[in-house]
C-alpha cells in the first residue's frame, strides 16, 4: 500500500521567505534503494518492490542505471499507474550550476521516462566543477543551486526538492535563504550509527530524515547481533532486518534499504506495518550506537567529523585536485561502481559538454 502522505509543509516561521507550498510532508515508509544494482538486477528489484507495494524508488544520476530504471517503470505502470509511484533522483556533485541543475534534472527525467519526479535532491554538499572528480567549483554556491532547484518546483518538472548528506549547520543556512525549504534530509542512519540529533533536529524543523543503508553492511555484525535477535525472537519470526527498520521508522526515520531479491524486498516492506516495538526494546536496540559509519569523511564533511585532520586534509585534496583538472580535460561523466567490488566507472561527458572547463 501506498506509505505516502501528501500534505503542505508547516514551517517553524510563518515568514513568507520560508512559506513552502510547494513541499511535500511525507511520514516514514519503507522504500527501495538503488545504488550498484547493475542492469537485470536494478529492472528486478524496482519491478518487484512496486509489485510488493514499495512505491518509493530512490535513483541517482551517479547510480549509473536510470535508463535501466526507466524502462522498468514503464513496464509496471499496467499495474502500478505512475500517481502511485514515488520517485527520487539526484544531481550529482559536478552539476550545481543552475544550468547544469536544470539540465541534469531533464537528463534524469528523460532516462527514467518519467514527465515529473516526486521528489530530487542535491546528492553531497560537494560543487565539483563540471567533468571532473573533486576540483572545488568556485562559481557555484549553495543559494544559487538551490534557487535552480526552486525553479523546477515552479516548473512542474518536481514536486519536491530536498538534500542528502547534509549537517544542521548547513541546512541551518539553507534555512536562511531558501523560499522551499526542503522536504527532506538523507544521510546514513543505522543501528550502530543513529545519529539521533541531527533526526532529532531534521524532525523538529519538519524535515523528513531518510535513512541510506539502514541495514549498515548487512553482515554478520547486524544479521548475528545478539540484541537484535532477541527482539526478533520475541516477535514471532520477525527478522533481524525488520527488527532493525523497524527501530529507525519508530523513531520518525524513513529507510531506502537496497535489495534486488524480491522476498528481502517483501519482507523490508513489513518493517512499516510490524508490531511496534516496546520502549524496552527500543532503548535496548539505541545502546547498539557506537557512531560508526560505512562512509568515512576524509575532508571533513560531516559536523562531528573531527577538525583536525581532516579538514586541513581536505583543503588539501581540494587544492592538488583543482590544479589536476586545470592540466586535464575536464570530461569525466562519475558513475558509481554496481557491483561490490571497488571498481571505479568513468564515462565521456557528452560532446557538446566537453571542454567546458571553469
Amino acid at each position: 500500500a501506498d506509505s505516502i502522505v501528501y500534505s503542505t509543509l508547516t514551517p517553524k516561521t510563518s515568514s513568507p521567505k520560508t512559506s513552502s507550498p510547494a513541499s511535500l510532508v511525507m511520514k516514514p515508509y519503507v522504500g527501495l534503494g538503488t545504488s550498484r544494482l547493475k542492469n537485470d538486477a536494478a529492472a528486478g528489484a524496482v519491478s518487484s518492490a512496486l509489485l510488493a507495494g514499495c512505491v518509493h524508488i530512490d535513483c541517482a544520476k551517479c547510480y549509473g542505471n536510470e535508463k535501466v530504471i526507466g524502462n522498468a517503470l514503464k513496464l509496471t505502470q499496467s499495474k502500478v499507474p505512475r500517481s502511485k509511484m514515488h520517485v527520487t533522483s539526484k544531481v550529482w556533485n559536478d552539476c550545481h550550476r543552475p544550468e547544469d541543475v536544470r539540465a541534469s534534472c531533464h537528463q534524469t527525467l528523460s532516462d527514467l521516462g518519467l514527465d515529473y519526479l516526486d521528489l530530487y535532491l542535491i546528492h553531497w554538499p560537494l560543487a565539483w566543477k563540471r567533468g571532473t572528480i573533486g576540483a572545488i567549483d568556485v562559481f557555484a554556491s549553495l543559494e544559487a543551486t538551490w534557487r535552480a532547484m526552486e525553479t523546477l518546483v515552479d516548473e512542474g518538472l518536481v514536486k519536491s526538492i530536498g538534500v542528502s548528506n547534509f549537517g544542521k549547520t548547513l541546512l541551518r543556512q539553507l534555512f536562511g535563504f531558501c523560499r522551499i525549504r526542503p522536504s527532506c534530509n538523507q544521510f546514513e542512519c543505522h543501528v550502530f550509527n543513529q545519529q539521533h540529533s541531527l533526526v532529532e533536529f531534521c524532525i523538529s524543523e519538519g524535515v523528513l530524515p531518510v535513512a541510506w543503508s539502514p541495514l549498515a553492511r548487512l553482515d554478520s555484525s547486524i544479521l548475528e547481533n545478539p540484541t537484535l535477535r532477541a527482539v526478533a525472537g520475541a516477535h514471532h519470526g520477525a527478522t533481524v532486518a525488520r527488527v532493525a527498520l523497524r527501530h529507525a521508522i519508530q523513531r520518525g526515520v524513513a529507510v531506502i534499504p537496497r535489495s534486488k531479491d524480491p522476498k528481502h524486498i517483501a519482507d523490508n516492506l513489513l518493517a512499516a506495518s510490524s508490531p511496534v516495538l516496546s520502549d524496552q526494546e527500543m532503548q535496548e536496540i539505541d545502546k547498539l550506537d557506537t557512531g560508526s559509519r560505512i562512509t568515512r569523511d576524509w575532508v571533513g564533511i560531516f559536523d562531528d567529523t573531527p577538525y583536525f585532520p581532516y579538514r586541513p586534509l581536505g583543503w588539501a585534496a581540494a587544492t592538488i585536485l583543482f590544479a589536476f583538472w586545470l592540466l586535464v580535460p575536464n570530461i569525466v561523466d562519475f558513475r558509481m561502481p554496481q557491483s561490490t567490488k571497488a571498481e571505479l566507472i568513468i564515462r565521456p561527458l557528452p560532446a557538446l559538454e566537453i571542454g567546458r572547463g571553469l
